[in-house]
């Protein structure tokens, strides 16, 4: 479902530009360093989203994605939170990593950071 929303974007171009170098087992790691930012975020879900460990884990997320993946601008950041807790396989192994609402937190952190 993610795949099909940003199949013609140039986030998509220049993920797939960075990724088609990289083997399969530095995408898996990369893969799991990315899930575990969900990890922490599962771990400040008692905290409020607007709380400061809450946004910083926030703009970790985005120099993540910006450093491994495409760059992540606030609009993209925001478009992506609201993928997160769209349901589907997504918002499963977000979920399932951070544990169980995880994904739906993370999208009101991202919303309260990028002001959406």
């Amino acid at each position: 479902r993610a795949k099909e929303i940003w199949v013609n974007t140039p986030e998509m171009c220049e993920y797939e530009s960075r990724a088609k170098n990289r083997t399969k087992e530095e995408e898996f790691l990369l893969n799991e360093e990315f899930m575990h930012l969900f990890v922490k975020f599962g771990s400040l879900e008692l905290m409020n989203a607007s709380s400061a460990p809450v946004q910083a884990q926030v703009k970790r997320l985005q120099a993540f994605i910006s450093e491994h993946c495409y760059a992540c601008s606030n609009k993209t950041l925001a478009a992506l939170g609201k993928m997160y807790s769209g349901g589907g396989a997504l918002t499963e192994s977000i979920d399932q990593s951070g544990g169980e609402g995880t994904a739906a937190f993370v999208a009101r952190a991202i919303s309260i950071c990028c002001g959406a």
